[in-house]
Parts: C-alpha cells; sequence; structure tokens
C-alpha cells in the first residue's frame, strides 16, 4: 500500500515573464542538446536518487521518467533546460510543451546535491515556466510528493497553485 501524497501544481504561464534572478556570471540557463541526454540523465538521476525524499518513491517515479528522458531527446530539439556552472551541467529540466501532455514540468528542476540551498532550483523553475510560456501553452503543471522541500518552497513561488493528485494517476501513467 503506497501512502504517499502527492500534489498537482499549477501555473498560469499566459505571458509569463521570467523576475530576474540575478546568477552569477558563471551560472547559465540554457536550452539542451542532444548530445547531452546522458548527462542530463545522469544529473536528473543524481538529484533525485540522492534526495532522502524521495527514497520511498524513487522506484515509482524512476522508470517513467528515464523513459521520457530519452523520448525528449528523441526529438530533432529537445524540451530540455540546463543549468550550468561553466561547462558543467548541475541541473536539467525535462518539459513538455504540447498542449495536451497532462504533466508539463516532467522532472521539475532538478539540481545537484552540492549546489542546493542557492535559488537555482528557482531559477530553473522560472525558466521552465518561461520556456512553456514561449510555446504557447496557457497553464504548466508538475506533479510532487507532499511535504517535501520542492512542495513546500519553491513550486509555490512564481504563482504556483497545488492541489491534490491522485496517486492512481500516477501509476496509470508510469
Amino acid at each position: 500500500m503506497n501512502l504517499t501524497s502527492w500534489l498537482k501544481f499549477v501555473w498560469d504561464v499566459r505571458n509569463f515573464q521570467a523576475p530576474p534572478h540575478d546568477l552569477p556570471a558563471h551560472y547559465a540557463v540554457r536550452r539542451a542538446v542532444r548530445s547531452e541526454e546522458e548527462i542530463v540523465r545522469k544529473a536528473i538521476f543524481s538529484t533525485f536518487s540522492l534526495d532522502s525524499d524521495w527514497n520511498d518513491s524513487f522506484n515509482i517515479i524512476w522508470p517513467t521518467l528515464n523513459t521520457q528522458i530519452g523520448e525528449t531527446f528523441d526529438a530533432k530539439e529537445p524540451k530540455s533546460l540546463v543549468l550550468t556552472h561553466g561547462t558543467r551541467i548541475i541541473g536539467a529540466s525535462i518539459l513538455a510543451a504540447e498542449a495536451d501532455a497532462e504533466i508539463s514540468i516532467v522532472s521539475g528542476p532538478c539540481i545537484l546535491a552540492e549546489y542546493r540551498n542557492r535559488g537555482l532550483g528557482t531559477a530553473l523553475l522560472a525558466a521552465s515556466l518561461a520556456f512553456l510560456s514561449e510555446s504557447g501553452l496557457e497553464t504548466a503543471c508538475a506533479i510532487t510528493k507532499k511535504n517535501i522541500t520542492v512542495s513546500k518552497f519553491v513550486y509555490p513561488k512564481l504563482g504556483g497553485k497545488s492541489e491534490p493528485y491522485d496517486s492512481a494517476t500516477l501509476a496509470a501513467n508510469s
């Protein structure tokens, strides 16, 4: 029996303007390229597998997320953003900009553990919302666990509104 409580966060991204984030010059957010698939996959895997908030659910979400990463990078221009520190990829966000996609912020803003608590997740979330807005979406959404760092401190920023999400729906999408 899975006792995990899930939340769906929704943002209105019509005319979304990312607030200015004063990232130091050695950080940058940019679109990923196809040749970076394995680096992005490893960064996302590391983000989830080394986060104790996901210990009980990692095996539930990883197979689907891993497949979605592959599908994203099969496209000519992957719908993925990366956060870099110099030339090193330290974060990534897998996105689905199709109007019928149930989840548009597929992976969430994934930041390597040693770079957390610096506002980088918020900066990557803002860039993701801006990307989805520029892609023509009216709303963007993400699914996460209730009462974890991202649901308490990152997703509520930038106008994110939460509602309970049925875990049966999550299992059906896995």
